[in-house]
């Protein structure tokens, strides 16, 4: 829903989405009110040859480029980090700049309690570190297979 709706592609939402999905989607739509984003794409397609990833929203302010990904889940997995770094890698493998800020935006429900948005963000050098060690590793493991 989130995606289709901050490009103006979502005329209404579906009749039969859940109850928890439009609590959720609503309290993302009160957070990105509140954010000071002009320009925003979602679901890019990243790719530099060999990897290819998905990043859910590129979205900038003034000369500012953010790349987040939307979790809708109850915690975030310490090996999103890597993912993050991973789209960063890629983002400048096809754009040729680096987003200057990135990071999860965190949605999550506690039984019973309200909808919530969380950002967490990460420092793009290091997640893009991190994920450089991770794909240096696996490509040692492929070349000494081959």
């Amino acid at each position: 829903l989130f995606s289709a709706w901050v490009v103006g592609r979502l005329d209404e939402i579906p009749a039969e989405t859940r109850k928890d999905a439009i609590e959720r989607f609503q309290a993302l739509q009160e957070w990105w009110m509140s954010q000071d984003w002009h320009s925003q794409r979602t679901q890019v397609v990243l790719n530099d040859g060999e990897v290819v990833a998905v990043a859910d929203l590129i979205a900038e302010s003034g000369y500012d480029v953010g790349l987040w990904d939307v979790k809708n889940t109850a915690q975030i997995e310490t090996t999103h980090p890597l993912q993050i770094g991973g789209c960063l890698e890629l983002y400048e493998a096809t754009y040729g700049i680096r987003p200057k800020r990135c990071g999860v935006i965190h949605v999550t429900q506690p039984k019973g309690k309200p909808a919530r948005v969380k950002v967490v963000e990460y420092e793009p050098l290091v997640v893009l570190s991190e994920w450089r060690i991770v794909r240096d590793f696996w490509t040692l493991v492929q070349r000494r297979r081959g």
